[in-house]
């Protein structure tokens, strides 16, 4: 019985160990937001709406399609 208690107890003080938060990882870097995308139908249109963001927060697509 304390072999089966000392394993136990092994087990959970090394287990946080391998255990790595993955929902905070380092910011990419982004470019100057100089350069507009390349679009190559001719519907469509590339419209800047604000700036100054570091990176995109989110994006709605208009329309049916």
């Amino acid at each position: 019985m304390l072999y089966f208690f000392m394993v136990m107890v092994l087990i959970l003080v090394a287990a946080p160990i391998g255990y790595n938060a993955h929902a905070q990882e380092q910011i990419v870097s982004s470019s100057d937001g100089d350069d507009l995308p390349i679009i190559h139908d001719p519907n469509l249109k590339v419209e800047l709406i604000v700036q100054g963001l570091d990176l995109p927060t989110t994006m709605a697509f208009l329309g049916p399609n």
